[in-house]
Parts: C-alpha cells; sequence; structure tokens
C-alpha cells in the first residue's frame, strides 16, 4: 500500500487538498511539531486529524506534506526525535520550498482567488545550494495559474515583470536611484564602502538609522533602530557577514545607511 495520497478539493475547483500519511502512530512529539507549523500561517495547514493511523491534513500545500510524509512517520514511531524532525522540515523543507515574506503572502492571495499553484522547476526533493553549483532560488519558482493566462513568481518577480523592473526591484541602491530621478520623496541615504564611512557622514543624518545590504532579501542582514555609533559598527558588520555567506554579485555586496 501506498504511504501517501493526495486528494483534490471537488471538481479540482478547490485549492485546499486533503493529505493523507499512512503507518502514523499517535505521538505528542508529533503533534507538537504539527501544531508548530499551524501557528506559522494558514497557509500551511487548515485542520488535521490522526485516525486509525492514518494522519489526514487539510493544506493548500500539498509538496510540503509529500516531502515530509517520511519524517513525520518516523517522529510518530519515535526513530527520530522531535528536533531532527523539526530541523528537517522547517529548515530543509520549508525555508528552501515555501518559507519567505514575499512568497508566503503572494502564493496565499493567489489561492483565495481560486488560481491553482505548483512548483515550476522541481516538484520533488530539495535542490542543492550555489556550492555545488545550483541555487537553493529554484526551489521556490511557482507558477500561478495554468495555460496562457499563467505567470512564473519567485519572491516578489514575476514573469509579466519588465527586465528593467526585476533588476530595479532586486537593488535597494538601484531603487533609491530611481526614485531620487523621478523627484519623489526618500529617506536620506548613501553607500558606506567601509566602517570608517559611519564616522564620516554620522552627524548628517536624523536617527534612528537603519542599515543594510542593498542586495538581499527577506530582511536578511537588516539592523533598524539604530541610534549611536557602536551599533552601527556591529550593524555594519552584521551586514557584511551575510553578503559572505555565499557567493553573491558584486552589486549585492553594497551596504547602504538610511533614515
Amino acid at each position: 500500500m501506498q504511504n501517501f495520497q493526495t486528494i483534490q478539493g471537488i471538481n479540482l475547483e478547490s485549492t485546499t487538498s486533503q493529505l493523507k500519511i499512512f503507518g502514523i502512530e499517535k505521538s505528542d512529539n508529533l503533534f507538537k511539531l504539527l501544531d508548530l507549523i499551524q501557528g506559522f500561517h494558514p497557509i500551511f495547514i487548515e485542520n488535521y486529524k490522526l485516525e486509525n493511523n492514518t494522519l489526514t491534513i487539510s493544506s493548500k500545500l500539498p509538496t510540503l506534506w509529500r516531502e515530509s510524509a517520511n519524517t513525520f512517520r518516523k517522529l510518530s514511531k519515535e526513530e527520530i526525535t522531535y528536533k531532527q524532525a523539526k530541523e528537517y522540515v522547517l529548515d530543509t523543507i520549508i525555508k528552501q520550498k515555501i518559507k519567505s515574506m514575499s512568497t508566503i503572502p503572494l502564493l496565499y492571495k493567489a489561492h483565495e482567488l481560486g488560481y491553482e499553484t505548483t512548483l515550476t522547476v522541481s516538484d520533488e526533493g530539495i535542490i542543492p545550494g550555489v556550492i555545488k553549483g545550483y541555487g537553493y532560488v529554484w526551489n521556490r519558482y511557482y507558477t500561478v495559474g495554468c495555460g496562457k493566462g499563467s505567470e512564473i513568481t519567485c519572491s516578489i518577480s514575476s514573469t509579466k515583470d519588465s527586465i528593467f523592473g526585476m533588476k530595479v526591484q532586486r537593488d535597494k541602491w538601484a531603487t533609491n536611484k530611481l526614485i531620487e530621478r523621478m523627484g519623489l520623496p526618500i529617506p536620506k541615504w548613501d553607500i558606506l564602502s567601509t566602517k570608517k564611512d559611519i564616522d564620516k557622514i554620522w552627524d548628517q543624518y536624523k536617527k534612528p538609522l537603519v542599515i543594510k545590504p542593498t542586495g538581499l532579501t527577506g530582511g536578511s542582514g537588516v539592523t533598524v533602530d539604530i541610534d549611536n555609533k557602536e551599533e552601527a559598527y556591529k550593524a555594519f558588520d552584521y551586514a557584511l557577514e551575510k553578503t559572505e555567506l555565499k557567493n553573491r554579485s558584486s552589486w549585492q555586496k553594497k551596504i547602504m545607511i538610511q533614515e
């Protein structure tokens, strides 16, 4: 007998799927992990129940549960610890395929509007990172809709965007320059080439400040509410550290200070 089953909504009109994971035993740690994930956002779990060794989950993200099914089965049988299961489901599956301040609300709204969403590049497994010559970003390409009217999204970008628009929105430096060129109001900002630049421009800025990388997303490397130079130095080091975690293009490595 198969260990996993996906049941789409009635007449394929519902964006919520019923996922059945067989061979599951009652376990406090199992319920603990399910409750944790359910608390993240309603897109992950609408409801779940365990009957006759079958875990049934109502979710708009069937891929998440297909990839995690064996982990939940092992957790329920105490073949792995709660920590091991949590690390795999959160850090390997959710973080790489779904978890993003842009991806989650985009998919959630698409489902509310009745659009089908499917993974575009990889339906099974996790595509490895740049160290192995690939890139985790490929795990988060989703096709919204189907047929001629569909579009592909990744974070906040879409195949409906122009190339220029995509390049500008990815680079905070380019975004700010364009806003200035259009004559629109924007908080004072500068690029910090080195940490010493903080001393040179400190008195020109109203506090509190923000220091952040120009080319990272999801709040990575961002420090807010900076009121003194010591905090600014630490924020610069933190932003720099985040830009060096993996191979990046030079435009992603700039660090910005802004009111």
